[in-house]
């Protein structure tokens, strides 16, 4: 008996010092929580599917082929709207790590935000 397929994927693509790439597919109604990140700018490019980001608390859909600047620091949501593959640019490097203690489910989700938080990934309240 095979177990279900995870709702999200992350690959890591590129891990460099100044800057790291990593491949995330989300399935259908994944959604990210509202977080900050304290050192990272990102830019998330949608190499497919549709995407709900929430920025400052202002929404915007994105659809494949667009990107979105997400700079440090600036609470931020997204939700797939649809099955979606997006590309994640983090400047400085860094995220490919961050990307794999917040996808892993066998962690307990005190430690996951306790891990998070030490690397400057904190959880803010939705709203």
């Amino acid at each position: 008996m095979s177990s279900p397929a995870a709702p999200w994927t992350v690959e890591s693509v590129a891990a460099r010092p100044a800057y790291s790439v990593v491949d995330v597919r989300l399935a259908a109604g994944v959604r990210i929580p509202p977080h900050v990140n304290r050192d990272e700018d990102l830019v998330v490019h949608l190499v497919g599917g549709e995407v709900e980001l929430v920025l400052d608390g202002d929404g915007r859909r994105l659809l494949a082929g667009a990107a979105a600047a997400i700079p440090r620091g600036r609470p931020r949501r997204l939700t797939a709207l649809t099955d979606a593959h997006l590309l994640l640019t983090s400047v400085p490097g860094g995220i490919h790590g961050l990307a794999a203690i917040a996808t892993d489910v066998s962690l307990d989700p005190d430690d996951r935000a306790a891990l998070l938080a030490a690397a400057g990934v904190v959880r803010v309240p939705a709203g």
